[in-house]
């Protein structure tokens, strides 16, 4: 700061090695000494979900069946998310980075069916039978529109890993989608 020189530093792939919040960095160069910077690191692509942590936290057990995630809403809000972090951590793919894949993919299936599975945006079109599949088995390998002998609309999703097939309908025409096989 007491002259025209800039030290540049490029540090690949570093959003990994870091959690989300207030963060201290120490680069040493050299016998010149070191360098400390203060950020703070956010999730830029961070799932919508997560601005709702009592809802994301219900989808786990909402969606998986995990009934012991029930003991995270004793917290207040901000140990709710950490909280929520830390439970999801044992399904961690990748322990040697702070970023959960599996938490990401998670929140960003539910995303998709929040913006994708209700006439309008909704947290509640994570919980339709079209968002819960979709949130538990990904996108479909195919899918397919075909009407009913009464004319209803039938949607069928085909998946490969696992061999899966479900079959919704609409009987409004509006849809909403109902699981019938």
């Amino acid at each position: 700061s007491k002259s025209n020189n800039y030290k540049l530093f490029l540090l690949k792939n570093i959003e990994k090695y870091f959690d989300e919040g207030k963060t201290k960095v120490i680069v040493s160069y050299g016998e010149k000494g070191l360098a400390i910077f203060h950020f703070k690191v956010s999730w830029i692509n961070k799932p919508f979900v997560l601005t709702n942590t009592e809802f994301s936290i219900n989808l786990i057990d909402k969606i998986w069946g995990k009934h012991d995630v029930v003991k995270i809403f004793d917290l207040d809000d901000e140990q709710q998310y950490n909280a929520l972090k830390k439970y999801l951590s044992k399904y961690d793919t990748d322990k040697s980075t702070k970023f959960n894949e599996v938490m990401g993919e998670f929140y960003n299936r539910v995303d998709y069916a929040i913006f994708n599975f209700g006439k309008d945006i909704s947290f509640k079109n994570a919980l339709t039978d079209m968002g819960k599949i979709y949130i538990k088995f990904g996108k479909p390998v195919n899918k397919k529109r075909v009407f009913s002998k009464k004319n209803n609309i039938m949607e069928i999703w085909k998946y490969n890993k696992p061999s899966r097939k479900f079959v919704f309908i609409d009987k409004t025409g509006l849809g909403n989608y109902t699981l019938i096989k």
